[in-house]
């Protein structure tokens, strides 16, 4: 018996969006789906933001008071990965790591892969696990906030994935 190769549907891609960027999500966020960011860290980047938001309704000036099953912020300072999960308006305890994929000046391939159990966020190879704290499916919007340059995301769903570079176009 052959196994079924599963084939990723491509959600939505938006090229060089102004920040903060604010989504609604095809399909919203479930096991399979993947967040691929490209983009640029200037020098005077001192962090950015990326938030899964609860809600299919929220809006920009409005989802401060929305429920956030994924939250992940870049220090670059710190040389800092931080993940939080916010539920009720109150933000869980951070998880915290040291993480130097990603320096000023750099560009920046990132996947963010919801499984089973946990977010796998990819940057520039290298991977970080965040163990789920909310219901997934609860995911609905994407909000990226920072002094970076985002050159490209795309929403996708599936497995098998393979993506080319703005650049190598």
């Amino acid at each position: 018996m052959s196994k079924a190769k599963t084939i990723f549907t491509e959600l939505l891609s938006v090229s060089y969006p102004s920040l903060p960027f604010f989504k609604w999500i095809p399909e919203g966020v479930n096991v399979g789906t993947v967040v691929y960011i490209e983009g640029f860290a200037p020098q005077m980047c001192t962090k950015f933001t990326i938030d899964l938001i609860d809600g299919p309704d929220i809006e920009e000036r409005t989802w401060k008071h929305s429920d956030i099953p994924f939250g992940m912020c870049i220090m670059f300072e710190d040389k800092l990965f931080i993940g939080n999960t916010r539920r009720d308006g109150e933000w869980g305890q951070p998880y915290k790591e040291i993480f130097t994929a990603i320096r000023r000046g750099d560009n920046f391939q990132m996947k963010i892969i919801v499984e089973e159990k946990y977010y796998k966020v990819i940057i520039n190879g290298k991977s970080i696990v965040y163990q789920h704290r909310m219901n997934t499916d609860r995911a609905k919007q994407l909000r990226i906030e920072g002094s970076i340059v985002i050159k490209r995301i795309e929403f996708r769903h599936g497995n098998d994935y393979h993506f080319t570079p703005l650049d190598c176009y």
